[in-house]
């Protein structure tokens, strides 16, 4: 053999021994040096179990280390594994190149109290003591990873003052590679997956030279179980259930983020919220949006379109709070109003009016319950099939919606609207149909309000109101068909004193129908202007019209002209009564006769006389009138025969009052009456 080839053998044996020495030795004198030194160098404690390296190859392994707090007691960052893979030839061209870069069993426990963070002491350990900025120019490095990969991390956060936590289990994070510091675009990726279900994968491109970038975003089932713990902090929410897609891409400029534009699909599928002990609030099937453009920027909202399938909702009523109150925690401190100040480095600008346009609306087989606590007894409506459709919806134009659903008891509900959502004053147009309501299902809201609760009766109502320059015209049209109500219940006190089952005496018709118009009109500018209280106001006038005239109510609803039955005149002289008033005391008995609740009270006024044959004329008057209203079938119990005598007459005859037999049973209020 040479002596040259030799010497070079020997001296590569060297090396390699030399190398070999270094990757035995090396790993457990670095090991043993960090556990010793490492608080020297990091400013904390540093407990490192497990240190493997490879020179050749640039392979490091680290096992269990924690970096504990300040006090060298609590874990601040620790993780089972770090495993990096860097191409060590590379650094002599100024770029980092890593391989491979893994973390599995991350934990991070980040503690803030108020500007204090609990990683303030490192970050403040490796300041420089130069005051003076390094103004020396250096060669820019090439920094590139790929294959990134945190395994089962768990990341917690403390808000000390607002007394917050915040708490991330299993997170997955997968990066495909990205690089930073070339003259090209530079590119970047992500995979993000959770235990409890989902991924998330983010493509994005930078131009160096234009700052042009674009970003793609695609979520694959994506579990909203995964947000409980970010929800739980601010809503008392016991459960949420459901899977969300996104497809979506954003392309836009660096410097100018804000006119980014979005644009992508996002579906949600099996949603469900439950709140305080484990009660159901509110759900869907699935709901999608097609996106054709988002720029925040320029205020614009387009969508092709939303359709929403299967929503439901449940809305609870008690005496001191609803089931969507009780979602906000209650708490004695103060709110937090630190990010509601005004800045005084902020400038409020004028920014564009909202652009929204939806292409397609459609909300379908969904349904709405509410539940009735405060009443005397519970009250459950149950809104089904509710489908609403609209097209082109925008908030600059005119607008047309169409609603329908299935109403308790065989029931229907139609409504269409059209008119303007950006100046709804202006121009409005609404009109909502019921029919076939069955009226014993606000039987528990007629108890409370009324004291009686209902015992039978569909509802219809038709109602269309317009608005035009603030002023509102509508008319309601009431249709009632056999209602009844029960008796009054002692137990309950009534909100409203009406005269209501009295009055629906006289407002049936002979078919056992209520039929009212309600016309309401108002400025909707008057602070005064409430649209249910001119609905009730009206209501309430018509039942004490009613209840307090019924003679003249149902002898109008008779086709009878009531005007010449308020008094009939007598002349005291004459031995029977006229054709004429045969005639009008007829009248009355079909009024009586129809509605036999209805007391009919003759007063024959006249005045004071001592003739014996005048006054045996006036009692053969009221035995003649009592015996003739008895013939046409008015029972004994609704004639009422009385005699007045007055100096102040100016004519003598009969003076006819009505009242119903049950309404000494009705308070009515005495500001009507």
């Amino acid at each position: 053999m040479p002596k040259w080839l030799r010497n070079i053998l020997i001296v590569v044996a060297a090396i390699i021994a030399l190398v070999a020495c270094i990757m035995v030795v090396a790993p457990p004198i670095t090991k043993a040096y960090i556990n010793r030194y490492g608080e020297q160098l990091l400013g904390r404690k540093v407990e490192l179990e497990g240190l493997k390296l490879n020179v050749l190859s640039g392979h490091l392994k680290l096992s269990d280390l924690t970096l504990y707090e300040d006090d060298g007691k609590t874990a601040f960052v620790s993780f089972d594994k770090f495993d990096i893979k860097v191409k060590l030839l590379k650094l002599l061209s100024r770029e980092l190149y890593i391989k491979h870069l893994g973390l599995d069993s991350l934990s991070v426990n980040l503690v803030q109290d108020g500007s204090d963070f609990n990683f303030n002491s490192l970050v403040n350990h490796f300041k420089s003591d130069n005051s003076e900025p390094d103004t020396t120019p250096s060669e820019p490095w090439v920094l590139r990873f790929y294959d990134i990969k945190v395994l089962h991390a768990k990341v917690k956060y403390n808000d000390l003052q607002r007394s917050k936590e915040w708490d991330v289990h299993d997170l997955n994070i997968m990066i495909p590679g990205f690089v930073i510091g070339t003259d090209d675009g530079s590119e970047a990726g992500l995979t993000l997956a959770l235990a409890d279900g989902g991924t998330l994968k983010i493509d994005a491109n930078v131009d160096k030279t234009t700052n042009d970038f674009k970003v793609y975003v695609d979520v694959s089932q994506f579990a909203l179980s995964n947000l409980k713990e970010y929800i739980s902090p601010v809503l008392n929410v016991s459960n949420v259930d459901g899977a969300v897609d996104i497809t979506a891409s954003a392309t836009g400029n660096v410097s100018d983020i804000a006119n980014a534009t979005l644009k992508g699909a996002v579906r949600v599928d099996s949603v469900m919220l439950k709140g305080v002990e484990n009660k159901f609030i509110a759900g869907l099937d699935n709901l999608i949006i097609d996106i054709n453009q988002i720029n925040l920027g320029k205020n614009i909202i387009y969508v092709n379109e939303l359709a929403v399938d299967g929503l439901r909702g449940t809305f609870e009523r008690y005496d001191d709070h609803t089931n969507f109150s009780a979602l906000i925690p209650q708490s004695n401190s103060a709110p937090d109003t630190t990010l509601l100040q005004p800045s005084d480095t902020l400038s409020v600008t004028q920014s564009e009016p909202l652009d929204l346009k939806v292409g397609h609306f459609e909300l379908k087989n969904s349904q709405f319950t509410y539940v009735d606590h405060t009443l005397p007894e519970p009250f459950d409506m149950k809104i089904s099939k509710i489908h609403a459709e609209s097209e082109n919806l925008t908030l600059a134009g005119q607008n047309a919606a169409k609603l329908s659903a299935s109403l308790p008891g065989g029931g229907h509900l139609f409504a269409r609207w059209a008119g303007r959502l950006d100046d709804w004053k202006q121009n409005q147009d609404l009109t909502a149909v019921v029919k076939g309501l069955d009226m014993k299902q606000f039987s528990p809201w007629l108890l409370s309000y009324f004291g009686m609760p209902c015992d039978d009766g569909i509802f219809g109502f038709t109602s269309h109101n317009t608005i035009n320059s603030s002023v509102l015209s509508g008319n309601n049209k009431i249709d009632i068909y056999n209602l009844e109500l029960g008796k009054r219940r002692k137990d309950v006190s009534p909100q409203l004193n009406l005269p209501l089952k009295a009055a629906l005496y006289i407002l049936k018709d002979k078919d056992n129908k209520i039929l009212l118009d309600v016309p309401i009109s108002g400025n909707i500018d008057s602070p005064e202007f409430n649209y249910m209280k001119l609905v009730w106001k009206t209501l309430q006038n018509l039942l004490i019209k009613v209840a307090t005239s019924p003679a003249r109510a149902l002898g109008n609803a008779l086709g009878i002209n009531t005007n010449d039955l308020t008094f009939i005149a007598i002349d005291e002289h004459q031995r029977g009564f006229s054709s004429e008033q045969y005639h009008q005391f007829g009248d009355l008995a079909k009024i009586a006769t129809y509605d036999t609740t209805i007391v009919l009270t003759f007063d024959l006024q006249v005045p004071p006389t001592d003739n014996d044959t005048i006054v045996r004329f006036r009692n053969m008057h009221n035995e003649s009138l009592r015996k003739y209203m008895l013939e046409q079938g008015v029972l004994e119990d609704q004639i009422v025969v009385t005699t007045t005598e007055s100096t102040t007459l100016k004519k003598s005859g009969y003076s006819i009052t009505s009242s119903l037999k049950s309404v000494g049973d009705i308070e009515l209020p005495d500001d009507e009456l």
